[in-house]
């Protein structure tokens, strides 16, 4: 199924966004930021999705939230954060949360390792809360930036394997890493996938086909994949115009 996530529509509320995406899409990968935020957004969620034909999946706050902060207080409450994430789904039904993992700060750009480290740990616990009700938790690779780790596909699966957890493969930021051909002997781990395009060297989320990405050629490595297709936009019209190009590959 193709759906959509679109961040910028934190800010606008919630049922107002709802009724707009139910004419396009019938999957919806929530942010949950600001106004999106579960302690904002459940109670309507819950009275209006039984009249929508509109699937969920949630992805879980990323604005300064850390797994991987070496500050106990902050990485503490980023995992809360996380699993206050992995309850809203299970409370709209959706069954993956996409997390990010946890980046390089001013003191650890030396010491990449406890980061690493630290993510891991984060991980093992969020997975283990989220088994026990029924919720996937899916580990995005990141773009090509300075305080990002899970740029390549060998670091998301030293971080994955042997918990719980899938990745969510961002074909973008795979993009910017020059390794989408590479992530592909992950392919069995997918459990979620983020589209959008790009340059190959900035983390735009332009709309399909106004980037460089193959989209074309990627589709055929798809064939074994049975989870969901996300959007992520900078508006419900660029998704509408990448999903319209996406159909037509057969996505």
């Amino acid at each position: 199924m193709l759906g959509i996530s679109c961040p910028p529509l934190c800010y606008e509320p919630v049922d107002e966004v709802l009724v707009r995406i139910a004419q396009h899409f019938r999957l919806w990968e929530i942010v949950a930021e600001h106004l999106h935020h579960h302690s904002k957004a459940l109670p309507k969620l819950r009275a209006l999705l039984p009249s929508y034909s509109v699937k969920m999946q949630v992805h879980a706050p990323l604005s300064d939230i850390n797994i991987g902060s070496i500050n106990e207080g902050i990485r503490n409450a980023s995992i809360r954060e996380i699993k206050d994430a992995v309850m809203f789904a299970r409370q709209i039904d959706a069954t993956v949360v996409t997390i990010h993992p946890g980046h390089m700060s001013p003191m650890t750009f030396e010491n990449p390792k406890i980061v690493y480290s630290l993510t891991r740990q984060a991980l093992e616990e969020i997975t283990v809360f989220a088994d026990d009700i029924g919720v996937k938790i899916a580990l995005e690779n990141m773009p090509a930036l300075n305080n990002t780790i899970c740029k390549n596909p060998d670091e998301i699966f030293e971080l994955v394997n042997g918990t719980s957890a899938g990745i969510c493969f961002d074909i973008g930021h795979a993009n910017t890493t020059q390794s989408i051909d590479k992530f592909f002997e992950l392919a069995h781990l997918f459990i979620n996938v983020h589209v959008h395009d790009n340059d190959g060297k900035h983390d735009a989320h332009l709309t399909v086909g106004d980037g460089n990405i193959r989209f074309r050629q990627i589709v055929k490595r798809f064939k074994r994949y049975s989870g969901n297709y996300v959007i992520e936009s900078r508006s419900i019209e660029s998704a509408i115009k990448s999903k319209n190009y996406l159909a037509e590959m057969g996505y």
